[in-house]
């Protein structure tokens, strides 16, 4: 019976396992849905860029075909560009194929999955803060420690108490014959434990310092965890600084505006109508990659932060953290 709590306890480390695979699961998951996502978000935007330039050399085209002033080294480097926009495609379509087979899903669902209320850069602010206030920030490794320092106290609790006990056991025997009173018929045997006093002392010294150890351990890892975290959360508040003001330069400068305002004007080059377009996908490019270094540093967090672990119900990657 003293070695039930210890049993336990170990009973409890094995769950603690498995709740931890889990989430090593759901975060590869969400790894993969991310890099799905943001590929299918540059493969939109890149097929954009190829009809633009596709448009831009048969302008170049029809200059030449009416004698117009045309400079060779700008027909050139439209070739490159289009054969460089051809490789930068293949090679996402391909990232797509891949990331698609190792999610394993199929690619209706997935679409469908990947196009309600994925989550967006100040949302993920917003989750990170709501969860912070719902439980205390602890991750697999800190509930890891906090087990093995548990067991560790419970080891020496067992020793303490084995050092006050005498009898190991007591057994009952009986002899089986008959015609035998029944003071000759039962025996009783006692085993006693007789330790010298310097044994009784290693071993409880053992399990103490044993346990003093693991306590030691875990104060190194929380100050480990909370100095990571803090810089885990000014990357992800940076990252977030530089998608705004992509975002604000995109509001001020709003080329959509400006092609619709050029456009009613007859003598405007189509060359520059085109490099607007091609101006503002690049912009929009240059802001899927700092969103997807958003996500990446929010699933950082999430993670070393044990929020994954604590609520595998809750849908991460949506504004509103709903439930799978």
């Amino acid at each position: 019976m003293e070695e039930q709590p210890l049993k336990e306890h170990l009973q409890a480390g094995y769950t603690l396992k498995e709740e931890e695979l889990k989430a090593e699961h759901l975060y590869d998951g969400y790894h993969l849905l991310g890099a799905y996502r943001y590929t299918e978000n540059r493969l939109e935007l890149l097929r954009h860029r190829l009809s633009l330039l596709q448009d831009r050399q048969v302008v170049y085209q029809r200059m030449l075909e009416y004698s117009t002033t045309v400079d060779l080294d700008q027909i050139l480097k439209g070739e490159k560009d289009l054969l460089q926009v051809i490789q930068h495609i293949q090679q996402h379509e391909q990232q797509q194929q891949q990331l698609a087979r190792q999610l394993q899903l199929d690619s209706n669902f997935l679409a469908s999955w990947l196009t309600t209320s994925w989550v967006s850069v100040d949302s993920m602010a917003t989750n990170l803060l709501h969860l912070s206030e719902m439980a205390p920030q602890k991750n697999a490794d800190q509930y890891w420690r906090e087990h093995e320092t548990d067991l560790a106290k419970l080891e020496m609790t067992l020793e303490e108490r084995k050092a006050k006990r005498w009898l190991n056991f007591v057994s009952l025997k009986q002899a089986g014959r008959e015609r035998l009173s029944p003071r000759q018929q039962f025996s009783v045997g006692l085993a006693l434990r007789i330790p010298t006093p310097t044994t009784n002392r290693v071993k409880r010294s053992e399990a103490q310092l044993e346990w003093l150890d693991e306590q030691s351990k875990q104060t190194l890892l929380d100050q480990k965890v909370s100095r990571r975290l803090q810089r885990y959360q000014e990357e992800f508040e940076q990252t977030r600084a530089i998608w705004h003001l992509l975002e604000q330069q995109q509001e001020q400068q709003n080329r959509e505006e400006l092609l619709v305002y050029y456009q009613q004007f007859a003598d405007v080059s189509p060359l520059s109508l085109l490099q607007i377009q091609m101006d503002h996908v690049d912009h929009q490019l240059q802001m899927i990659d700092w969103e997807e270094q958003a996500y990446q540093f929010y699933l950082r967090l999430l993670d070393y932060r044990g929020e994954i672990l604590r609520h595998p119900e809750l849908n991460f990657a949506t504004n509103q953290l709903v439930l799978f």
